[in-house]
């Protein structure tokens, strides 16, 4: 506990220097489920933690925080004195960024040579506002999915373990994405079925979506910075350097204090940018023009 304590002064400070950081957090919680043992001596409880925690430094009309949902499971054992807390485990989503308030384990970076062209993270050369829009694909309609189904997944799609990519076609098709039919292992094929064996790969793999959105369909192209992101575009990472895309995000919001970036596995609502750069600056990551 006290090495997690340090590591959140150290990242407080961090943050503090990089946009204000945070000012204060709103946290509430449930009980999801509890299971006893037998003999009734240990209790196993699921609590799912929800948190704002709100921008120091924001601006008019736009996001003043960052909000995540977080499970965590806490074991109590009965004593002779009563009940005492045994242990309490954070379920930090694998291959997603985790909250700001947690320390995901650190991954070994294979760092194979790159197979994609990947996108700079220097903030100094990039743009934050200027995005050419066209009538092919409504981006209000993209991030206003993304901004109502962030915490209550939309109930006519199914909810995978990883669920980012997921989210993020689903985003794509209500702003006017079509589906391609074909083999669902091909990644020139994008559709969503009523089971998962009649699904693509591409809609719910984030690996894939990247082959079908470039290289396929050339519905997306891949951004010279991070910083060139615009309302509605897409950022992808690959946490382990290995040429494998882990984790997909939707832009939410773009004004002159940061992109803001929600996704599902978290889920996490209007995460910073920059606040991601500093949590994982060896990942490999992937700017995609919508």
């Amino acid at each position: 506990m006290q090495g997690d304590a340090s590591k959140l002064d150290g990242r407080r400070a961090r943050l503090q220097k990089i946009d204000g950081g945070f000012s204060y957090a709103e946290v509430s919680s449930s009980v999801e489920k509890a299971d006893f043992t037998a003999d009734g001596r240990r209790v196993v409880v699921r609590v799912v933690e929800r948190t704002n925690l709100y921008f120091q430094v924001t601006e008019p009309n736009s996001p003043q925080y960052n909000g995540y949902q977080l499970r965590h499971t806490l074991t109590f054992n009965r004593g002779e004195t009563g009940w005492t807390l045994a242990a309490i485990e954070a379920e930090i989503p694998p291959n997603a960024p985790a909250p700001a308030t947690q320390f995901a384990p650190s991954l070994p970076a294979v760092k194979a040579a790159p197979n994609k062209t990947q996108s700079s993270i220097d903030a100094k050369t990039g743009s934050t506002n200027h995005k050419v829009t066209t009538s092919a694909y409504d981006y209000y309609a993209i991030a206003d999915y993304a901004n109502t189904y962030v915490w209550n997944p939309n109930p006519d799609y199914r909810v995978y373990s990883q669920d980012c990519t997921n989210f993020l076609s689903q985003a794509m098709k209500a702003g006017g994405w079509q589906p391609v039919d074909g083999d669902r292992t091909w990644d020139g094929a994008w559709y969503y079925g009523n089971w998962t064996w009649t699904t693509s790969y591409t809609w719910a793999g984030a690996e894939n979506w990247y082959w079908f959105a470039t290289y396929q369909t050339q519905r997306t192209w891949i951004l010279p910075y991070v910083y060139d992101l615009g309302f509605a575009d897409v950022l992808q990472l690959d946490f382990q350097q290995d040429n494998i895309i882990d984790h997909s995000m939707i832009v939410t919001m773009v004004n002159t204090v940061d992109v803001h970036l929600t996704y599902h596995s978290g889920p996490e609502h209007n995460k910073r940018l920059r606040h991601i750069l500093d949590q994982y600056p060896n990942a490999w990551y992937y700017a995609h023009r919508t």
